[in-house]
């Protein structure tokens, strides 16, 4: 047989093609708030609200620093993705800006009421007494609801009185509301009434059985050739129908094999349930995870929270990507969990320390003396040692920041992981930045070689560069044996 003459070269390939490119958590940014005299993350939209000791009021800052507003909030509060601010003293004198430092709502009401993105109350109050009163001030003052002016994406579009509201909720561009007389209304955008009548106002479709699905806000069925309901209007645009999967128009979707689907937890999936067991599909009816699960569950309104979902399987935790895929071995019994969520869950293990279990990776190998739980839905999680010194972990386990000598309760994460706001007190904070989409580190690849055979290879001997055993690197003039381990190499 002929013997081949191989040029072995060994490359490391540190370039990684897009597709199907691992991500990591990087540390981008880092710089110091100074003479603070208190400062807060917004989690949702990454903008900290602070106000300096030589400054008359509360501003807004971007996470690198950049001034937003000016100093001229007697207060500033989350309010969800938006600020609750009020500028001057006084019973109606709140509003709302948006985290760019837009007014969305002037600053003329004494309360308000979120109920979604699209749609807020402001309440004006007005003196009361005890004898009857809707709102107690901490000073013993009592007040009762004036009017309620509502507010569809800053536009003011109707009022409410005192007796015509007393409960909320809103669907995309629909206002569902009940009355303090227990009457429920059903409003678009413009506050023009549906005149549907039923006895509860939560739930945006009314499911009617073999008639079909009700639409409440626009007094229309829904599902069906005739609806014009458009999936920008409504939270839901998806319905199972014995294994149908409909748009708002009543065009088959796909073909499910699922007795229910729910799209109102997060409207991007929906869950399914076949069985007893549980299920996720997409909107486009693609399914994510069979329906053979005890628990799938949405966390602060999201699936794959952090980029996994936590899952229960014949009583054992797992965690699932966005794709479907398995990411953790089934191990811990759900009983054990002391938190289950996405994308980190814990257990109290015996000795008193903390055991995490990660979306990404399963249990992370080191146990902690603490694990904080005021990092929402972030892929970052607070971990504190016997000393009480604070870590910043990834999924992965890897330390972005190692033993702090801060209290995991003086930081504040943002949902999706890329800001960190720390008090570290002496009027100071930290404001840290990261990256999500950091390609990660991977193993370096030997590109096989090329073979080549040349003239009179037959009575040749094979050429090598490394022992095949142990892998050290040999000299030109190849030696009868490795030095480093022995092997026979000729």
């Amino acid at each position: 047989m002929a013997k081949r003459m191989t040029a072995l070269v060994l490359v490391l390939l540190l370039a990684l093609s897009a597709a199907g490119t691992a991500l990591a958590t990087e540390l981008t940014g880092q710089y110091t708030l100074e003479n603070v005299f208190s400062a807060s993350l917004n989690m949702r939209n990454n903008v900290i609200a602070v106000r300096f000791y030589d400054e008359s009021g509360y501003r807004l800052i971007a996470a690198d620093g950049t001034p937003i507003t000016e100093p001229i909030y007697l207060d500033i509060s989350d309010l969800g993705a938006f600020f609750e601010v009020q500028s001057e003293e006084g019973l109606n004198a709140r509003g709302v800006i948006d985290a760019a430092g837009n007014q969305v709502l002037p600053n003329c009401y004494a309360d308000i009421l979120l109920l979604n993105d699209r749609w807020i109350l402001g309440v004006v109050l007005e003196d009361a007494t005890a004898e009857s009163y809707d709102y107690k001030s901490f000073s013993g003052s009592y007040y009762n609801v004036s009017s309620y002016h509502v507010y569809y994406c800053g536009t003011k579009v109707g009022e409410l009185s005192r007796m015509d509201y007393s409960i909320g909720a809103a669907y995309g561009d629909y206002l569902y509301v009940k009355s303090r007389e227990g009457a429920v209304s059903f409003y678009n955008k413009a506050m023009e009434p549906s005149g549907y009548e039923t006895s509860t106002y939560n739930g945006e479709y009314d499911d009617l059985g073999s008639k079909g699905v009700f639409h409440r806000g626009s007094g229309q069925m829904a599902f069906v050739p005739e609806c014009t309901l458009t999936s920008e209007e409504v939270d839901c645009d998806r319905y199972l129908k014995n294994g149908m999967l409909l748009d708002l128009q009543g065009n088959v979707v796909a073909y499910v094999n699922a007795q229910r689907a729910r799209f109102n937890e997060d409207p991007r999936y929906g869950l399914t349930y076949n069985d007893g067991k549980y299920g996720l599909i997409d909107r486009d009816g693609n399914v994510l995870l069979p329906c053979e699960y005890e628990y799938i569950a949405a966390y602060r309104e999201q699936y794959f929270a952090g980029g996994y979902q936590v899952l229960v399987k014949d009583g054992k935790v797992s965690y699932a990507d966005a794709q479907g895929n398995i990411t953790a071995d089934f191990v811990y019994s759900e009983s054990v969990l002391e938190r289950t969520s996405s994308p980190f869950s814990t257990i109290r293990d015996l000795d008193g320390s903390v055991i995490v279990l990660s979306g990404a990776v399963g249990a992370l190998g080191e146990h902690f003396a603490e694990v904080a739980n005021n990092t929402a839905s972030a892929p970052l999680i607070l971990v504190a040692n016997d000393a009480n010194q604070t870590s910043v972990l990834d999924l992965e386990g890897h330390a972005l920041l190692e033993n702090l000598d801060r209290d995991p309760m003086y930081f504040d994460v943002s949902c999706d992981g890329t800001v960190l706001l720390v008090s570290e007190g002496s009027r100071t904070y930290t404001v840290y930045t990261f990256d999500q989409s950091a390609p990660a580190a991977e193993e370096p690849v030997i590109e096989q070689p090329e073979t080549v055979e040349p003239a009179g290879a037959e009575n040749a001997q094979p050429a090598m560069a490394f022992c095949p055993n142990c892998g050290t690197k040999l000299p030109e003039e190849v030696p009868n044996f490795c030095s480093s381990c022995g092997q026979k190499l000729k």
